[in-house]
């Protein structure tokens, strides 16, 4: 278990985490730490899925981060950056 900085309670190996992305220069910051993190996670380009799902959110990349009891949170740029080095921050430290 872990509380991360950004105030984000997790339970690492029971998340389901799905990165959204187009593959933009931020997309990438995100893919790439995430992908040299630890995290099981899924991607999904496909941006017609992503507007029906969460219409009115329109940049790039989410985060979309569901809890074991089922709560879903979704993480813009910012948010998901912070996520993914507490994460490391975290495993680090263990």
């Amino acid at each position: 278990m872990c509380l991360t900085q950004s105030g984000i309670f997790c339970i690492i190996w029971t998340m389901k985490i799905t990165l959204y992305t187009t593959h933009c220069p931020k997309c990438k910051v995100i893919e790439e730490k995430i992908k040299n993190s630890d995290l099981e996670y899924t991607v999904c380009e496909d941006m017609d899925k992503f507007m029906k799902k969460y219409p009115g959110v329109d940049t790039m990349p989410q985060l979309e981060v569901t809890m074991p009891n089922g709560t879903t949170e979704l993480l813009g740029f910012a948010k998901a950056n912070s996520f993914v080095n507490d994460h490391i921050l975290h495993r680090m430290n263990s």
